[in-house]
Formats: C-alpha cells, sequence, structure tokens
C-alpha cells in the first residue's frame, strides 16, 4: 500500500525473486486503492544465467486509485497470467508489462489516455481494445503480440509509433478508428507483417467513418523481390464514408490485397496508394464522388492491379 513516488532503476531489485519458490507455485500482488503511482521497475524481473524468469508473480490487481504504471513497472515477469485494471490509470508506461504471459482479451479501462513504447509487446493476448480515450500509442506497443487475431482502435488515437503492431501476424480483423494526421515514413512499419499467419488466411481491414485521413505509409510494406506476393497478410481494405484523404503509398506493397471498398467521401488519393499486385476489384458507391477525386501520380499509378 506504499505510495512511492520516485522511480528505480533496473539495478534496484526491489523484489527480486519474490515468489519464486512459493510452495503453491503462485503469487498474487495487490495494489492497494490508495497508492497512485506504480514506480518504474519496482517489479522488473531479472533473468538468471540460464535465461530463467527470477520471479513467481503470477497475478497482479492494481487499484483504483493508481493513475500512472511506470517504465519497466512487470516486466519480463513471464509467470503474470492475470492482470485486474484499476479503474483510475491514465499513463502505461514503456515496456510495463512487455514479455509478461498476459493472455485473452485484452480490454483496458476507459481512464487510460497513454500507452507507452513496447508496453504490452510480446505478450500472448488474442485480442486487444484501445478505448476512445486513448490518445497515443507507443513505438512497439504491441509488437510481436503474435496470437492477436482482432484489433480495435479507438476514435481519440492521434499519435501511433513506428512498430506499434509489427508482426501482429495472426491479425483477422483490424478495426481502425485513429485520427492521425502526421504522415508516416517506408520504415516506420506500424503494421509490418499484419495477419501473414491468420488461421483463416484472411485478413480484413475496416477504416471507420470517423476517420478523414490515412495517412502516408501507414500500411506500407517493402516489396521484396524474392518474394513479390509475401509481404503481409490483408486481404480487404473498407474505407469508410468519412475519409477525404487516402496518404501516399498508405498500402503500398500490400499484395494479398484483393478487394478495396472506397467510401463515397474520398477526394485525394496519393501516389501509388494501393500497389497491391493481387488487386482485382474496387467497389464505388458513388460513381460521381469517383469521378471528382484527385488522383496525386502524374503516370496514373494510385492502383496497380491483377
Amino acid at each position: 500500500n506504499a505510495d512511492v513516488i520516485a522511480d528505480y532503476t533496473e539495478s534496484s531489485n526491489v523484489f527480486y525473486k519474490i515468489g519464486a519458490e512459493s510452495a503453491t507455485q503462485t503469487c498474487s500482488v495487490v495494489i492497494g486503492d490508495n497508492v497512485t503511482n506504480i514506480p518504474a521497475y519496482l517489479f522488473y524481473c531479472a533473468f538468471d544465467m540460464d535465461g530463467l524468469t527470477t520471479n513467481g508473480i503470477t497475478s497482479v490487481v492494481i487499484g483504483d486509485s493508481v493513475t500512472k504504471i511506470g517504465a519497466y513497472a512487470f516486466s519480463c515477469n513471464e509467470k503474470i497470467t492475470s492482470i485486474t485494471w484499476g479503474d483510475s490509470i491514465v499513463v502505461i508506461g514503456n515496456n510495463a508489462f512487455t514479455f509478461c504471459s498476459i493472455g485473452g482479451d485484452l480490454t483496458l479501462p476507459t481512464s487510460v489516455v497513454t500507452i507507452g513504447d513496447a508496453a504490452f509487446g510480446g505478450t500472448p493476448i488474442t485480442s486487444v481494445v484501445i478505448g476512445n480515450n486513448v490518445v497515443s500509442i507507443g513505438a512497439s506497443a504491441f509488437a510481436l503480440c503474435s496470437l492477436i487475431t482482432n484489433i480495435s482502435i479507438g476514435t481519440g488515437v492521434t499519435s501511433i509509433g513506428d512498430g506499434a503492431f509489427a508482426n501482429c501476424v495472426a491479425v483477422e480483423t483490424l478495426n481502425y478508428n485513429a485520427n492521425v494526421t502526421t504522415d508516416f515514413a517506408t520504415d516506420s512499419n506500424v503494421f509490418t507483417a499484419l495477419g501473414l499467419q491468420s488461421a483463416t488466411g484472411t485478413c480484413n481491414v475496416v477504416i471507420g467513418d470517423n476517420v478523414t485521413n490515412i495517412p502516408a505509409c501507414l500500411f506500407y510494406h517493402d516489396i521484396d523481390s524474392d518474394d513479390l506476393y509475401g509481404t503481409n497478410g490483408i486481404t480487404s481494405i473498407v474505407i469508410g464514408s468519412g475519409v477525404e484523404t487516402i496518404g501516399a503509398q498508405a498500402f503500398y506493397g500490400c499484395n494479398n490485397v484483393e478487394r478495396v471498398d472506397l467510401g463515397s467521401g474520398v477526394k485525394t488519393v496519393g501516389a501509388n496508394a494501393f500497389i497491391c499486385y493481387n488487386l482485382n476489384k474496387v467497389y464505388i458507391t458513388d460513381l460521381a464522388a469517383w469521378c471528382n477525386i484527385e488522383f496525386m501520380s502524374e503516370d496514373d499509378d494510385e492502383f496497380s492491379c491483377s
């Protein structure tokens, strides 16, 4: 129940080997309702010489007064399988739960505003709902979450870091409702390898009606000359009626895409936006709107289709 404000460091070892030899093979950590801050590295788990985890924590209950979970607070506690979230958490720090064994559906409290870099990287979660109050998703926040099948990104998100969902290879559905206006670079890899190993063989991307801009290079994948069709697993794209601008190279190299449903609100399509070599169907709902779209490529190569 201590309300410590000062952060710790990687070498602090405050709870080194806690519960490692528990007779029941369980160790529950309960953060009291009076606590407002979980300091950085408080329960950080080091590894022994054999590369095995040194802590035995299996579950965490976070009290309703906690507003911040510090960087690396529970990082690498690979025996943690259960988190009970308090309803006042605003900030989840960098690497806070990296490589913990949190599985199943991850629904964060509606109070969360910031998800730090690599906060849930490498965890075995199977779905994630990022609420409408979240503003920022850090770099690699959910990278290497190889069991996620469904991702939902809320309307409040205005910032997504590089590689935020990189190598989420099992994704079958992505509901993207973020309102990010800043363009990405070709090496941002925000959704690299998305759905590449989907159990159904499909990966559907749905851009919500509230979205007005799809940033440049958001779903960009480099076309590997040795494997022209293997860059990711996205098979269909639905673009909502509110989207006005599709940035340059937004879906470049998504070579498993076969169908795009284009919303009636699109006004501008950036250069090389849909270089998708298996694309064979583009559905429009308004012919007049289609005729008024400004295509930005001088050589008319916004769409490259089979």
